[in-house]
């Protein structure tokens, strides 16, 4: 069963403008009418959570797409805004929104997919967050930096996954390729089993 209840506060403001004439009156009339509205919404405020994710993409990537989050608008998309493609590499390139000299590859993404794929089986993908850094892309349980999952190193010439298999410890594995992630299923449950307890 569910109870339906207000879970937080918002603001509305804008304004209407709506202009009407009577251009030409007698056998033959002409009516214009003219109807502009501007409206924006701000959620203030949030009871249970400081975010509520709404609207998944595809069942292959699990990637929630619609954000409530107070701040920002009601119900406002989320996501990776795309500059094109690297010539030299042949991956996608993604806008740096805030300037922080942080850019988040396709590589990234995949790796970030292939690892959400294995820990499917034994936890809610809305569990599971993404966070890019300048040295790697992190992968947390519960949007929490202390129970971080694994660290995808990927920008250096090698690459490598490092494991939180050791409270506050990090265990370092060479990757030759994007799917010898799936070489560590094992230690990555084994990982989630101990952080959500």
């Amino acid at each position: 069963s569910s109870i339906t209840r207000n879970e937080g506060e918002m603001t509305n403001k804008g304004f209407e403008l709506s202009i009407s004439s009577k251009n030409l009156t007698g056998e033959f009339s002409w009516d214009t009418d003219f109807n502009i509205s501007f409206n924006r919404n701000k959620l203030t405020s949030l009871a249970l959570t400081k975010i509520y994710n709404e609207a998944m993409t595809s069942d292959n990537l699990h990637q929630y797409v619609v954000r409530n989050q107070p701040g920002r608008a009601l119900s406002g998309f989320y996501g990776y805004i795309s500059e094109g493609v690297n010539p030299e590499t042949g991956e996608l390139m993604y806008r740096d929104i805030n300037d922080d000299g942080i850019e988040t590859t396709e590589e990234e993404l995949e790796g970030f997919y292939i690892v959400k794929s294995i820990l499917a089986e034994n936890i809610a993908l809305s569990r599971i967050f993404g966070r890019d850094t300048k040295s790697y892309f992190g992968i947390l349980l519960d949007d929490n930096n202390r129970k971080w999952i694994c660290r995808l190193k990927f920008n250096t010439v090698n690459k490598y996954i490092a494991l939180h298999e050791i409270d506050k410890e990090e265990t370092k594995y060479s990757l030759e390729k994007l799917e010898d992630i799936y070489k560590y299923k094992v230690q990555l449950l084994s990982i989630i089993d101990r952080l959500d307890k």
